[in-house]
């Protein structure tokens, strides 16, 4: 009787035991799936694409400041190439003292001594005629302007040094000294190239415009002719000035 009971319970346990395996066996493995899930979504392609494109080398980026201008003073000598009257060869010298509101803008206040020398064409036309054209000399030009920096950049300067420059434009008004004092308009166009943080070389090409009065002693416009006795006229000059600044 044990023996029966015995070999029961044996078959019993054997029974189940290959029950498990079976339900085990035939349920399908996880792991492998979910780690071939996570592969999938790991995708470098793009990445390999992107280092082996020909222009990968290429990048654009914006230049930052090396040297900050906002809320300083700078002053600057000037000397410049006047081109005034036809009948001259004329020069400027002067100072300017600026002020930067922020790095994009500043506000400048310029004053030039204007030097005058007869050229050739005023020396023939007094030899030829005994006399010389009437004309008014530009002796001071005072000047307020307002710039605007909208570029900024850097270049290498012979292969040995980097510089950083900026480029500005500036309308402004002004008095234009001749015979007498005449309000004028500006444009100016310039270039700073910083050398140091204080030290900087600049480039300026001003435009100049306003009415000069002539007075006239012979023609069909002098008074002994009946005339008013003079002439207005538009005067439109240009100085490329070349400075050297200090920022304070």
């Amino acid at each position: 009787m044990k023996r029966i009971y015995l070999t029961v319970s044996l078959l019993i346990v054997l029974n189940s035991s290959f029950s498990y395996a079976e339900e085990n066996s035939n349920q399908p493995s996880t792991a492998p799936a979910e780690s071939a899930e996570k592969s999938e979504k790991v995708d470098i392609s793009g990445l390999e694409e992107d280092y082996w494109r020909p222009n990968k080398d290429e990048l654009e980026v914006v230049q930052n400041r090396r040297y900050t201008k906002a809320n300083r003073i700078e002053l600057a000598v000037h000397y410049g190439i006047y081109q005034g009257k036809d009948y001259v060869n004329s020069k400027s010298v002067g100072l300017s003292l600026g002020y930067n509101i922020t790095d994009e803008f500043f506000v400048e206040v310029s004053r030039h001594n204007i030097s005058n020398e007869e050229n050739d064409l005023l020396k023939s036309f007094q030899a030829r005629f005994g006399t010389a054209p009437e004309f008014n000399r530009e002796k001071n030009q005072t000047v307020l302007s307002t710039a605007w920096v909208p570029i900024y950049a850097k270049f290498s300067l012979l292969g040995k040094k980097i510089s950083h420059f900026e480029m500005f434009f500036a309308p402004g008004i002004g008095i234009t000294k001749t015979a007498k004092s005449n309000v004028s308009g500006h444009f100016t166009i310039g270039q700073k190239f910083f050398v140091t943080e204080h030290v900087l070389f600049r480039i300026d090409w001003r435009m100049s415009r306003y009415t000069d009065r002539v007075t006239t002693t012979q023609g069909a416009t002098s008074l002994a002719n009946g005339g008013p006795g003079y002439i207005d006229s538009q005067q439109t000059t240009h100085n490329i000035i070349f400075g050297l600044g200090w920022m304070f």
